[in-house]
């Protein structure tokens, strides 16, 4: 009993641990890739704020909106796919769909361990591009 419970451990573990085809950025609470994690795909959108309960609805099919009020102001480090960019928003206006970002924005097509003081703890919205 004991080795099938490491087995299934070790297996959860692993399975974890992979990243999800989905998930061509992701976004992390602190530095080095640490704490909650939030996975977006290619068109997706992660907005610090509640869902407003107005329509959702992007102008393309492949966006996807995710409203997580407590992401707002969390974010530290972030994982980007070969192929794809992410854009920290400063801010966020919330009244449109999709919803955009406004003040200062940070764009990279690379990882970054620390986003560095100026962008610790400051994204309300995240998006993520991807060419294909």
């Amino acid at each position: 009993m004991k080795g099938y419970f490491t087995l299934v451990l070790a297996a959860g573990l692993g399975l974890a641990a992979l990243p999800s085809a989905a998930q061509d950025c992701t976004v992390y609470q602190h530095r080095d890739y640490q704490g909650a994690h939030w996975g977006l795909g290619a068109g997706e959108r992660l907005a610090g704020l509640r869902d407003p309960g107005i329509n959702q609805t992007c102008s393309h099919s492949d966006c996807q909106i995710h409203w997580k009020a407590d992401w707002n102001d969390q974010i530290s480090s972030f994982r980007v796919r070969s192929g794809c960019t992410v854009t920290l928003s400063e801010h966020i206006d919330g009244s449109r769909i999709p919803p955009r970002g406004y003040g200062a924005h940070f764009r990279s097509n690379k990882s970054y361990r620390y986003v560095g003081s100026r962008w610790n703890d400051k994204a309300s919205l995240v998006e993520c591009a991807c060419r294909n």
